[in-house]
């Protein structure tokens, strides 16, 4: 069953303010179509994909078999029959037939000309996981290209994209995902295993997979759903398993016609064994610079992480450091994040490098940097990864980045040379800068796995990753994806120098050894990071000047992102600001018995909330325009209705994903992979895309990369089931409300009054009597007999950090305050008013009474 998710996350905030139902006072717009401003690629590696991915439609078909099961499937032969029809061969996953009903209602489909077939015949068992299968026809289909005459060698860090049909079709074919090459696996010298960190789903089985020169180089056949690490269950991330076309035309080739059964019959065939009987090998030759540096740096950086084996789990540390001992020795130093682990399960660990295991001497947590150091032993010359930052010189941490991770994937993999590749996310989620965080496929065997920029510098390492997220949809957990803090390295180069012998303690002493210092560090100088190549310089400018119209909007119960779309002047100076989001992000705040609660907008911890004054919208369309006012001067991004969205293009997705103050502004980087979806019976409403989305980006802008605002994200697919009914994590199947039919909408609220919300002070009192019978009023005065006592100040109000806790109020704006009533008599504030309030308030035991100015809205 489809489970689509809602994006935002919930939190506590007290309902205090009312408004009326205004859905139908906005009327319909009439707009005649317009010509859409047609994209073009801004970079060469974007260029390079859409060009490839315009392509890829016409190879895409889609296998079922009469159940609710299906797969992607891949053309490979096409021979003639008789004068007028074909014989085509297609692969896919042998994942879609486990028993002989399955194969007796085999169809194919073609979305691209809605047609389908019946297929004829089919092998299966020569290949592990892979299928083969044959239809009869007179239409005319097209081949992909491919190595026929020599086999393939892809190359680590090289782009592949995938196009298939992840979940539900005909809806979501010719889907399309964009990743690397990670890792592979050779049997007689020819690559026979690919895998990628491209995110792949239920229906990717048979998916065709090319590179950056339109050459079919396999398809997916397998990915991780699910990884345990230390009792603690995750969604697999970046472990897309790719049969290379080296494998398959092998296996085909050896087949005749009589190896084909017709679908009235199972029966399965022996296995073909890989061997290198062509003899040439042609390696992959890039022709963009973007994915030429990727490549570089991926080889440089190969062989520069460790696998630390524990008894329950898996991680990946990286030698930072080698001492020479007599006789011979090294001393080497291991850095790792700590996450997870504690003195009792490392005494057994190991280090593993370059195919041998090492026994590990001594070790320090240090707990308040969130890492582990580990010592060993040996007289073998190993890999020593430099770390260019120290006490007083840092590295310049960039949003937008590339970011490359090393480690080992999988709890069974004892190489940690697997690469996945993505951006720098958010460069500060602890003010203190220590932690950065990214959105690079990452598993918990990767926590403690080197992070490289472009020009291969040591910026970090994983630390921990979100996991769980819950959503209001079902009150249910699922997972994340592309959330994973990193430990700086400007914070890693202070703390490991300072570390001395008398800081590790032998793994013989059954003791914890915890360190918590403090270190003192004051970067007077910072290595500049100067991006070598002009796509991630359009990513790393987008987001800089993008940044400061994307908000967080918090609402009732739950949080979800925005961004100022449209600016006017205030008569007194000031001005109004109008927010773009998703209505279920304030739907909580609107809806209950026609009573709102406060929306307000977080600008960042510099700049603080601000409360909205006013909002409009349709759940239609799940779209709304927030009114907000300030005397400060924003940023504000042009809605632009009229760019075309092309199927391939980059897409930058920004917003504040699982807690709005740790990662406010979080980005993520992908491709557009649908360029148009009927969203909730709506024609064209959205697009789909491979960024990293989750809860709180409901209402985040998605720009191109031009920077321009072309959409808002909306929704993602959270989980599918698989062959064997087990459920599965969805990946990169995002939803973005299009710009070209929401923007004119948004625009058109401008005409029209937005609904107001009543401003308030923003505490709750209680009345004296009551007060003294719950608490011991020994905090107002004894005799006190009129006046309401201040209980609780919201944050989000002009009051915080004014009015306090027990104030005994006794007038507004010079009216007496009795009781609770008193204040339903007093004049309406407005906002931007400053009332005068006078409290009674315990200052150090003597009761003061004083005049407190409190503003009614967001101070400014």
């Amino acid at each position: 069953m489809k489970k689509t998710l809602r994006v935002f996350i919930f939190l506590s905030l007290a309902i205090l303010l009312t408004a009326c139902d205004f859905l139908k006072v906005i009327p319909p717009i009439t707009r005649p179509k317009v010509e859409l401003d047609t994209y073009e690629a801004t970079t060469e590696y974007e260029e390079r994909v859409m060009e490839v991915t315009e392509a890829l439609s016409k190879y895409n078909f889609i296998v079922t078999n009469g159940t609710s099961k299906y797969a992607s499937a891949t053309i490979i032969d096409k021979t003639r029959k008789d004068n007028f029809s074909h014989v085509y061969t297609f692969v896919t996953t042998s994942e879609l037939v486990s028993k002989p009903s399955d194969v007796q209602n085999l169809k194919i489909d073609y979305p691209l000309k809605l047609k389908t077939f019946n297929v004829d015949s089919y092998v299966i068992g020569t290949l592990d996981n892979v299928m083969f299968l044959r239809i009869v026809t007179t239409e005319d289909l097209e081949l992909p290209t491919f190595e026929k005459e020599s086999y393939y060698e892809a190359i680590k860090g090289q782009t592949v994209l995938s196009v298939g049909t992840p979940y539900s079709q005909p809806r979501y074919s010719n889907y399309i995902n964009e990743g690397i090459i990670s890792d592979y696996s050779k049997t007689d010298g020819i690559q026979v295993k690919l895998t990628s960190d491209i995110a792949s789903n239920y229906g990717n089985g048979g998916s065709g997979v090319y590179d950056l020169n339109n050459q079919l180089i396999g398809i997916i056949t397998a990915r991780g759903a699910i990884t345990s690490s230390f009792g603690t269950e995750y969604a697999s991330e970046g472990t897309t398993i790719i049969t290379t076309m080296n494998a398959i035309f092998q296996s085909y080739a050896k087949l005749d016609d009589n190896d084909f059964v017709k679908t009235n019959t199972f029966e399965e065939k022996e296995s073909i064994t890989i061997s290198n009987i062509l003899g040439h090998i042609k390696t992959y030759e890039s022709q963009s610079l973007y994915e030429q540096k990727v490549i570089e740096t991926t080889e440089d950086i190969q062989n520069h992480a460790v696998v630390i084996n524990y008894t329950t789990g898996i991680r990946t540390g990286v030698i930072y450091k080698k001492e020479t001992l007599p006789s011979n020795n090294h001393m080497y130093y291991v850095v790792s994040s700590n996450f997870e682990i504690d003195n009792s399960i490392v005494k057994n660990a190991k280090i593993e490098a370059n195919g041998k295991q090492y026994t590990i001497q001594d070790y320090v947590i240090y707990k308040l940097y969130n890492i582990i150091v580990y010592r060993f032993k040996t007289e073998d010359i190993l890999n020593i990864t430099e770390l260019k930052t120290s006490s007083t010189e840092g590295i310049e941490i960039v949003q937008g980045q590339t970011v490359l991770s090393l480690g080992t994937p999988l709890n069974t993999q004892k190489d940690a040379n697997y690469v996945s590749k993505g951006i720098l996310s958010k460069h500060n989620v602890l003010s203190n800068q220590s932690l950065w965080s990214h959105d690079v496929a990452v598993n918990p065997s990767m926590y403690g796995a080197p992070l490289f920029n472009l020009n291969g510098e040591w910026i970090g390492i994983n630390f921990s990753k979100v996991n769980n997220l819950k959503t209001s949809v079902n009150d249910s957990n699922f997972y994340a994806e592309g959330l994973t803090y990193a430990v700086s390295a400007n914070v890693l180069g202070p703390v490991l120098n300072s570390l001395t012998d008398f800081d590790f303690l032998n793994l013989d002493i059954f003791l914890p050894n915890i360190k918590n210092d403090v270190v003192d560090f004051n970067h007077e100088t910072y290595i500049p990071y100067e991006s070598p190549i002009d796509h991630e310089k359009a990513i790393i400018g987008v987001l800089s000047d993008v940044y400061g119209a994307t908000v967080a909007v918090s609402a009732s119960s739950s949080h979800g992102s925005g961004v100022i779309y449209k600016k006017e002047a205030r008569e007194d100076g000031g001005f109004y600001y109008y927010v773009a989001t998703n209505y279920h992000v304030i739907d909580n705040a609107v809806s209950i018995l026609g009573v709102a609660s406060s929306i307000t907008i977080f600008l960042g911890n510099e700049m603080g909330t601000i409360e909205a004054i006013g909002y409009t919208g349709e759940k239609t369309y799940d779209i709304a325009s927030l009114k907000i006012t300030t005397r400060h001067e924003l940023d504000v991004l042009d809605i632009k209705e009229n760019r075309e969205i092309k199927q391939g293009q980059t897409i930058i997705s920004l917003g504040s994903p699982y807690d709005y103050t740790l990662m406010f502004n979080h980005a993520s980087v992908g491709v557009v992979s649908l360029d148009s979806y009927d969203y909730d019976d709506i024609t064209n409403l959205t697009y789909m895309q491979d960024s990293s989305i989750n809860p709180g980006n409901s209402g985040g802008p998605s720009y191109n990369l031009k920077g321009e605002l072309i959409g808002l994200n909306v929704a993602k697919l959270t989980s599918s089931r698989g062959y064997y009914n087990e459920e599965i994590p969805a990946l990169g199947l995002g939803y973005t409300l299009n710009m070209h039919v929401i923007g004119p909408k948004l625009n058109n609220y401008l005409l029209y009054n937005s609904v107001e919300i009543k401003p308030r002070l923003g505490i709750t009192v209680q009345n004296i009597e009551t007060f003294k019978v719950l608490n011991t009023g020994k905090d107002i005065p004894e005799d006190a007999t009129e006046g309401v006592v201040v209980i609780d100040v919201d944050i989000n109000r002009g009051a915080f950090g004014y009015l306090h806790e027990y104030d005994l109020i006794t007038h507004i704006d010079g009216t007496k305050i009795v009781n609770i009533d008193s204040l339903g008599l007093l004049p309406p504030f407005k906002w931007d008013q400053v009332a005068k309030v006078t409290v009674v308030r315990n200052v150090n035991g003597e009761f003061i009474t004083m005049e407190v100015m409190v503003h009614v809205t967001w101070s400014d």
